[in-house]
């Protein structure tokens, strides 16, 4: 497994046995700026792209922070259009505890139509694991 990025936000790591993309939010990062949610989004949409993972994970048990509305379509575009380019056949989001960030997440995926993957949400990695047979 390759660490291609890890700092206070999130833990980047791609599988290529597995062919797995997986991010992971770290805790405390409520105050992060709509820049530095645009970092941290277009940093995985390069990884996807460059990558080219059949099966992405994203992690937000630890998220406790918002997407911001104004960026929400621009985060949809970023990580749609890098799974597509990709070549991502399986997504699965791992739902943070916290009600708010989950329904930013929410608004945030409503923005998706239309995409050539398949998309499921679950409360464990294990479950998305399964899901994805890896």
């Amino acid at each position: 497994m390759q660490v291609l990025r890890d700092d206070s936000i999130i833990t980047i790591t791609y599988d290529p046995q597995r062919s797995l993309l997986e991010t992971c939010w770290k805790p405390g990062q409520a105050e992060l700026t709509p820049d530095d949610v645009k970092d941290v989004l277009q940093s995985i949409g390069n990884y996807l792209s460059s990558c080219r993972p059949e099966n992405y994970i994203a992690d937000q048990t630890n998220k406790n922070s918002v997407y911001p509305v104004e960026i929400q379509t621009w985060i949809a575009k970023v990580l749609y259009t890098a799974c597509i380019k990709g070549g991502v056949k399986k997504a699965a989001l791992i739902q943070s505890g916290n009600f708010i960030t989950s329904l930013s997440t929410t608004q945030m995926l409503d923005e998706a139509t239309d995409i050539p993957l398949q998309f499921e949400t679950f409360p464990t990695r294990e479950e998305a694991y399964e899901w994805m047979h890896i």
